[in-house]
């Protein structure tokens, strides 16, 4: 999908689409029209973002274990935790955890056992590892995660990611004609236009960006293949012969 256009350029796409001229740039303008534009932008992005799990905005995110220390900041993006994709690499075991509130204070209440590999629990902007007294060193800790940064900003030595367009030059990772289309829709819904073929037209474009944001695998009637697809991720296909948990 699209993902290089600016926010200036999707923004005067919009414009020109509910019948407003375009800009050279929105983001300096005293019109009233073209300010509320890109103050909606802000939150159509933001609704976007929300709406699926896009591979744009999908990261990596690792750390190493320091002992005696059991709470690690989360990457300044973090939205939200890829399911089961967190992994103990040290071990070659997968994460355990998320843990419940109830959980971790069960866990807090008891003494410390025999634990094969870390259980894990989201708060605060932090990520806290069990057993957290004392807390094991040396693991190199990874998952993926969801990113809220949709917007680039060129920047030099390097660009930086936010979750709102501030500048016309900012670049935008969701899908621009999907950001055109929403854009169009909420300015049509705040100033009470009609919006049904703008929500329909929407709507297409959702969907078709949905379907197209990621490759699927083959799926085989067989009992196996090349790959192993129909292998469990821990399985005999992929663990030592001797050692196992060691």
């Amino acid at each position: 999908m699209a993902t290089d256009d600016t926010a200036g350029q999707i923004i005067n796409d919009a414009l020109v689409e509910v019948g407003l001229s375009s800009v050279s740039d929105p983001f300096a303008s005293s019109d009233p029209n073209i300010i509320q534009m890109c103050t909606l932008f802000k939150a159509v992005g933001r609704q976007l973002m929300h709406i699926h799990p896009w591979t744009r905005l999908r990261k990596e995110h690792t750390f190493t274990t320091v002992q005696g220390t059991s709470s690690y900041d989360l990457p300044s993006d973090f939205h939200v935790m890829m399911d089961q994709s967190g992994w103990n690499r040290t071990n070659r075991l997968p994460l355990g955890g998320p843990l419940s509130p109830q959980e971790w204070q069960y866990l807090k209440a008891r003494l410390v056992g025999v634990v094969f590999t870390v259980l894990f629990r989201p708060m605060a902007g932090h990520i806290y590892i069990y057993p957290d007294n004392p807390t094991p060193g040396g693991y190199e800790v990874a998952f993926e995660y969801m990113s809220d940064g949709w917007v680039e900003v060129p920047g030099v030595p390097s660009n930086t990611f936010q979750d709102y367009p501030s500048a016309s030059d900012d670049i935008i990772l969701l899908d621009s004609l999907l950001c055109s289309r929403a854009l169009k829709l909420a300015w049509l819904k705040a100033h009470q236009f009609d919006t049904t073929s703008a929500e329909q037209d929407y709507r297409t474009v959702l969907d078709y960006s949905i379907g197209h944001d990621s490759f699927v695998p083959m799926l085989s009637l067989t009992r196996s293949s090349m790959l192993r697809g129909n292998d469990p991720l821990l399985g005999q296909g992929n663990i030592p012969i001797t050692g196992f948990g060691s």
